[in-house]
């Protein structure tokens, strides 16, 4: 799976390996400028363009394209409380222009980012269900953008920790919880019982 979390100039990405039952192992994270880049990681770890996720907060109308053009998945964070973890919607991504109708239409992932964040705060603790595989030797600055927020219980805000300005491996890992959860990795599996 391939998550993106688009900027104004560039983006950062995670791929990730999961397994069912939501097990998570990071392979990569990094910082991109174009869209080939994507590309390049797809080819690379020969991944199924339905397991690309690209935020579509910045450049929304690249990012369909670029999502259109290759079957990539957008994804944004819902503005408020929502009744399940993930919506998946369809939509035309013209809609309002010239364009509108000409084309199909997309599927979006719209995320409770709250519900996702303290899923994936709870993976990070080693608490819950699913289990979330970090190198050892993972760059600092991974676990500084993925560890960079904390919930605020008062407001139920999630807010950056002092002395942190990035949160793009957050973000990214939250697209990646949502993308894996739609294609039905990220769904807790109880234990099989025992043979009698």
């Amino acid at each position: 799976v391939i998550a993106c979390d688009v900027q104004k100039d560039y983006h950062w990405m995670t791929v990730k390996r999961w397994w069912r039952g939501g097990i998570s192992a990071l392979i990569s994270f990094g910082q991109g400028y174009m869209w080939s880049q994507i590309e390049d990681e797809v080819l690379r770890w020969k991944a199924d363009p339905v397991w690309i996720a690209i935020d579509e907060g910045y450049r929304t109308e690249e990012v369909h394209a670029v999502c259109l053009a290759n079957g990539y998945v957008p994804v944004k964070g819902a503005s408020g409380k929502m009744p399940q973890d993930i919506v998946v919607t369809a939509f035309d991504p013209f809609e309002g222009s010239a364009k509108a109708g000409s084309t199909a239409r997309l599927e979006r992932i719209i995320i409770d980012t709250d519900a996702v964040k303290r899923r994936l705060t709870a993976r990070q603790k080693g608490q819950g269900w699913g289990r979330w595989i970090v190198p050892r030797d993972v760059p600092d600055m991974y676990r500084n953008q993925v560890t960079a927020e904390r919930r605020n219980e008062a407001t139920g805000e999630w807010e950056l920790r002092p002395g942190r300005k990035h949160n793009h491996a957050t973000d990214c890992e939250v697209y990646q919880d949502a993308i894996a959860f739609f294609g039905k990795l990220n769904v807790y599996e109880p234990p099989a019982k025992p043979a009698l």
